[in-house]
């Protein structure tokens, strides 16, 4: 009976271990709430929207500043990136968002987000000068691109400095993209074993971690017809040229990863070592990389068809082929 149990119970453990692995959490911009948060998708039914809500959904475990202008590193944790599919990150005004609450994008990321088969990948952003300066609430998004229809959705305070002394160029900037949700604001369910293309993107790094043609939109949100390449809309214009170099501009990019530095000591044989500078990605060679953490980098391998060269994870051929359409 006793040996009955054991096992038993062995077995709840490890289905619950795998569950909590399977999905994926926001790393940095460090999350509200971050003893609270877990790596699900929102609620289909869009009960917890926005920002997972629970109790402590607003706590602030650490706060995020940003200087307009300033590199920001956007990491994940979790195992589990569903072959990827498409992110956001977005900012909304209210400290405290609520359903009724307007986030607006700052940055769009087509495929390859968070990551596409070994794990997640680093990515990074700018908070551009249409943001106002204060206290404010970032948002992180993702449409999966194999799996269930879901729409996953995680939260940081951020404190901007160096931003606009209004909201009117932040009032011009896109809507958030809501989707895969029982709620008003969602307008459509995403197509599986397609990355969304977001009908605004506004800067946007479309990965060349991917084929670039055959790259259809999502069923309702474009229409039916998939461009042969995708050239992403442009940001809304601004009355005045001082103005338009505030808003986040409308481009093709390879995909980013956080600076690098300078590749520590060999790593040990737990397939780690120390590293100086945190939030930065190192290579380790071609076929393994990390992100130094708290003076830690731990070892992983690249995916399958990808090199780490100089900080970044990269495809050759592709993002050779990718920069030739730029």
């Amino acid at each position: 009976m006793h040996t009955a149990d054991f096992f038993s119970t062995g077995f709840v453990a490890s289905l619950l271990v795998a569950k909590a692995a399977g999905h994926m959490i926001m790393g940095s911009p460090v999350p509200y709430g971050k003893d609270t948060l877990n790596n699900s998708p929102l609620d289909a039914s869009g009960s917890d929207y926005p920002c997972k809500q629970r109790p402590g959904v607003y706590t602030i475990s650490q706060m995020n500043n940003m200087k307009v202008g300033d590199l920001q590193p956007l990491t994940f944790i979790g195992s589990a990136v569903h072959e990827g599919g498409s992110c956001q990150v977005s900012v909304s005004l209210d400290k405290e968002p609520t359903a009724s609450s307007t986030f607006k994008v700052i940055k769009s990321i087509e495929g390859a987000c968070p990551g596409l088969t070994s794990g997640p990948l680093p990515y990074n952003f700018t908070v551009p000068a249409a943001i106002p300066n204060g206290q404010f609430t970032l948002a992180w998004t993702w449409f999966n691109k194999i799996g269930n229809r879901e729409m996953y959705m995680n939260c940081a305070p951020i404190t901007v400095t160096g931003g606009a002394n209004d909201t009117s160029l932040y009032d011009k900037l896109p809507d958030m993209a809501v989707a895969n949700l029982g709620i008003p604001q969602s307008t459509c369910k995403t197509t599986e074993t397609f990355a969304y293309y977001y009908p605004n993107p506004v800067t946007s790094t479309i990965s060349t971690l991917i084929t670039m043609t055959g790259y259809p939109p999502a069923s309702s949100a474009l229409p039916s017809a998939a461009p042969s390449s995708i050239t992403p809309s442009a940001a809304p214009s601004a009355a005045s040229s001082s103005a338009a170099s505030a808003m986040p501009s409308s481009t093709v990019e390879p995909t980013p990863a956080v600076s690098a530095t300078s590749v520590p000591a060999a790593p040990s044989a737990t397939g780690s070592a120390t590293c100086t500078s945190d939030g930065v990605l190192i290579c380790n060679g071609p076929y393994q990389w990390g992100l130094c953490n708290f003076g830690t980098v731990i070892w992983q391998p690249v995916a399958a068809g990808t090199n780490c060269t100089d900080g970044q994870i990269v495809k050759r051929s592709i993002r050779h082929r990718a920069m030739r359409n730029v």
